[in-house]
């Protein structure tokens, strides 16, 4: 084998790994996002996703799948943004909100660890440990809660302005 034919070599086994990560990280996003459908008891239409490089959510029904949206970053996690649509009713969909949460994940050894884009805890997830993905979808249902019962009482009473941590159209 010529140095360059080893070169050659060295570079196609690098994409491979890449791609194998890649995969991983998308398989494991996949039932991350599938739990947490199931975990909220949602419907799957009102879930979406979104590159963490949009500026504006787009109010079509355009689809993106979790695979085309995801993108490593330099701080070395994989980043994605999902939209649950809120409604409410389930018999009129307006008006709607689509709140946005930007997760962040990578793989170290066995486990993943995932955090949300604006707060500092971060999850160990082991693929195989229901109890630690639970322990992340109540954490999200508690801060997009929280938000909305305690926001408008923030605001009304003047106290301080609203910044939410989770994003919100």
């Amino acid at each position: 084998m010529t140095k360059f034919e080893e070169l050659c070599n060295s570079y196609r086994l690098s994409r491979k790994k890449y791609f194998d990560y890649k995969n991983e990280c998308v398989n494991f996003a996949e039932k991350l996002v599938n739990g947490m459908i199931d975990h909220f008891e949602c419907p799957k239409e009102q879930i979406k996703y979104f590159s963490p490089k949009d500026q504006v959510i787009p109010d079509n029904d355009s689809f993106q799948s979790l695979r085309g949206v995801m993108t490593l970053e330099d701080d070395t996690f994989w980043h994605f943004r999902i939209g649950l649509t809120l409604y409410e009713s389930h018999e009129i969909i307006t008006p709607r909100e689509i709140v946005t949460i930007h997760i962040l994940l990578k793989k170290i050894n066995e486990r993943f660890i995932v955090k949300i884009n604006t707060f500092e805890e971060k999850f160990e997830i082991n693929g195989n440990s229901p109890e630690d993905f639970e322990k992340f979808y109540e954490f999200i249902f508690n801060k997009i809660k929280e938000d909305y019962e305690k926001d408008f009482e923030i605001f009304s009473e003047g106290e301080k302005d609203t910044v939410r941590k989770i994003g919100f159209k």
